[in-house]
């Protein structure tokens, strides 16, 4: 099976937009399996399974925070006076409260009790989902709760998730729609994946982007494919990022122009194939090019 992450750096250069484009058209030759990796923003799982009443949902226990037990506890307050986050306070009962927005799962809190009254245990902050889309092929996504932390984990789970089902399907391919940026979350996408294709526009700051994700990619030794969004709105800058592809041996796969379809693909949450035929063969170029 060959598994393709999809990357951007910056945000909102389509990047997510052209993976809904490329699973349509990629469903209709083989095998597929989509995973959602965006776990902050899962904008993908909103296009594809939108409407779906088959979705299935587990909860994900991939985030810690510390717990008091107040049967043990002598109200000493050392575990206030250790927390650099501001997560303990006193509450109305004088026991030290646990303000679990701010609680990093440290365990700083646990060593100070002398009376083991403190314990770092596992809480659910997210959640993922599965199914069919819409369009007849597997989905995996995930979603981090409000004010939660550990996108990463929930997407190393989203992976996981999204192999298991690929290997029953007995897929030939995994796409995945990473999140924007270089942390965590991308890390996550781009393990274990054979291929990278960043999609970037011509602007400066995704130009910028662009490098520093390129950075991680080459990193993990995978193979990396560039296709430029928006094409056509900034020559001179179309031109910097052909430069920068040309002079790391970078193979652009695909230039595409900015054209209104594509915001109108978005706002209706349609796949672009399913509104015009006449990128079709631009996505199924681009597949060719990681499928040899």
């Amino acid at each position: 099976m060959k598994s393709v992450a999809i990357v951007s750096g910056k945000g909102g250069t389509g990047k997510t937009s052209f993976t809904a484009a490329l699973s349509v058209i990629a469903a209709r030759k083989l095998r597929i399996v989509v995973a959602d990796c965006d776990v902050d923003a899962p904008n993908l799982t909103r296009m594809l399974l939108s409407g779906n009443s088959e979705v299935k949902e587990e909860k994900t226990f991939s985030s810690e925070k510390a717990e008091i037990d107040k049967r043990l506890c002598k109200k000493c307050y050392a575990c206030i006076n250790t927390c650099n986050f501001g997560a303990l306070r006193i509450g109305k009962d004088g026991f030290p409260e646990v303000q679990k927005i701010y609680c990093e799962g440290c365990g700083a809190c646990t060593l100070v009790c002398k009376e083991g009254a403190i314990r770092i245990a596992r809480i659910n902050n997210g959640k993922i989902v599965y199914g069919k889309s819409k369009y007849g092929f597997c989905f995996v996504g995930g979603k981090l709760e409000i004010g939660e932390s550990g996108s990463g984990k929930i997407v190393a789970e989203v992976k996981k998730k999204a192999c298991e089902i690929a290997k029953n399907e007995n897929a030939e391919l995994l796409l995945v729609d990473s999140s924007p940026g270089i942390g965590c979350p991308v890390i996550a996408s781009l393990s274990g994946v054979e291929t990278a294709i960043i999609v970037t526009e011509p602007s400066i700051s995704a130009l910028s982007d662009m490098e520093k994700v390129l950075k991680v990619i080459e990193h993990f030794g995978i193979k990396p494919y560039t296709v430029v969004n928006k094409a056509s709105i900034n020559p001179k800058l179309k031109k910097k990022i052909l430069e920068v592809c040309s002079k790391r041996k970078i193979e652009v796969i695909a230039e595409l122009p900015f054209d209104e379809v594509f915001i109108k693909s978005v706002n209706s949450l349609t796949p672009l194939p399913l509104l015009t035929q006449k990128y079709d063969k631009v996505f199924e170029k681009i597949l060719h090019c990681f499928l040899e």
